[in-house]
């Protein structure tokens, strides 16, 4: 069985008072026994010595005099290897002098018979055992075992008895005290053992890691929600502009669209009038040429009727070839009307393949990237000209 002594001492808090007008109390406290059970105990015994400080608190403004509360705790664990355990804590104000206080209770030895002779003869018995050489003392109430109550009890011999059995019980333990051997108080291994056991150093950093933690989860919190609102007005800044800009496109489109088509209508009725000049051009040639040749077929008839009154004045004669002749030149000129007309059909027909060969995107590129310049031959004579954006 691994044995260990372990003694500590609180000092007390310079600058603190407690409500009596006392200050804080000094707490000593040693244990003697196996480390197992020193380990399993602290919380347990922080408590004692909590509830002790508060009774020596409790007591001490009560009383308005000095307090010691001397507490000796023995843990038996029974089993083929009974062990026992001893845990003592002295508590007193910080200001007492130990020596002084523990030799007000060292009274000497009485007589049993002198204790009929207390003048009020109704002493309880609350053993106050007296105190060690360190200024430990604790407050043991005996409590003797109940039994019926004659009329013999009622005397005063009774009272006595407990009165000696007190005394004699201060004095055996006040001379064992003084006889053993002084505790050991080495602060240091104490607060060691104490400091290894509670893991003090470990519970701090893991507090301190906590509030680091939370710090910074406040920090990153605070950081998005910052973030998250320049985004959204970035973003709500950024959705109007396009919302602009798709507007403004929306009202070009419409704008674009109607010079196009009015372009366009211009482009027609110049087509369509250019084609209508341009067969009243070969209708009115061909007509003038058609008058030319009938003039000079008169002429040529004439000039023919001429000939053959000569002819036949000077005795020659005249046959069919002329009707040959005639029935040739009017073939002749059905030749020439027939191809006056295919030629003008011609044209109409390469004009309009021209313009149907011509892509409908490089139509509209076109008339986007230059300037289409339309003459108006109306009765105005006013000029229109449309610009097409690129």
């Amino acid at each position: 069985m691994e044995t260990q002594t372990v003694t500590s001492s609180a000092p007390p808090a310079p600058s603190r008072h407690t409500p009596g007008g006392s200050s804080e109390p000094k707490i000593q406290h040693s244990f003697d026994g196996d480390v197992k059970i020193l380990n399993s105990t602290f919380e347990c015994r922080t408590e004692i010595r909590k509830t002790l400080g508060n009774l020596q608190q409790l007591l001490q403004r009560l009383e308005g005099q000095n307090v010691q509360v001397i507490a000796d705790i023995k843990l038996r664990i029974a089993g083929p290897d009974a062990r026992e355990h001893t845990y003592a804590v002295t508590i007193h104000d910080s200001r007492l002098d130990v020596a002084a206080f523990a030799k007000q209770f060292l009274f000497p030895k009485k007589d049993p018979a002198s204790s009929s002779d207390h003048p009020n003869g109704t002493n309880t018995s609350l053993g106050r055992r007296t105190s060690r050489d360190n200024g430990d003392d604790d407050l043991i109430e005996i409590r003797p075992a109940k039994k019926a109550r004659t009329e013999a009890d009622d005397g005063p011999g009774s009272i006595s008895r407990n009165r000696d059995t007190d005394g004699m019980l201060k004095e055996i333990l006040f001379s064992q005290r003084q006889s053993g051997p002084p505790v050991p108080l080495d602060f240091m291994q104490q607060w060691h053992a104490e400091w290894v056991k509670q893991g003090g150093w470990l519970f701090d950093s893991l507090n301190k890691a906590e509030r680091l933690a939370n710090d910074h989860q406040t920090v990153l919190q605070s950081r998005m929600a910052s973030v998250q609102d320049v985004l959204g007005q970035s973003m709500n800044a950024a959705s109007a502009s396009t919302m602009a800009e798709l507007a403004s496109i929306a009202k070009l489109v419409h704008w674009v669209e109607a010079c196009r088509k009015s372009a366009a209508d211009k482009a027609q009725a110049r087509e369509e009038k250019w084609r209508t000049s341009s067969a009243t051009f070969h209708d009115q040639s061909r007509r003038d040429r058609e008058t030319a040749e009938e003039r000079l077929l008169e002429e040529v008839q004439k000039q023919r009727v001429l000939l053959e009154r000569v002819a036949r004045a000077s005795g020659v004669e005249v046959g069919d070839g002329e009707k040959e002749s005639e029935t040739t030149r009017e073939a002749e000129q059905g030749e020439r009307e027939a191809s006056l007309g295919a030629q003008l059909t011609a044209e109409l027909n390469a004009e309009a393949n021209r313009a149907s060969e011509m892509g409908v995107a490089e139509v509209k590129a076109e008339k986007l990237r230059e300037t289409i310049s339309i003459d108006d031959d109306d009765e105005d004579g006013g000029e229109m000209s449309v610009t097409a954006l690129d």
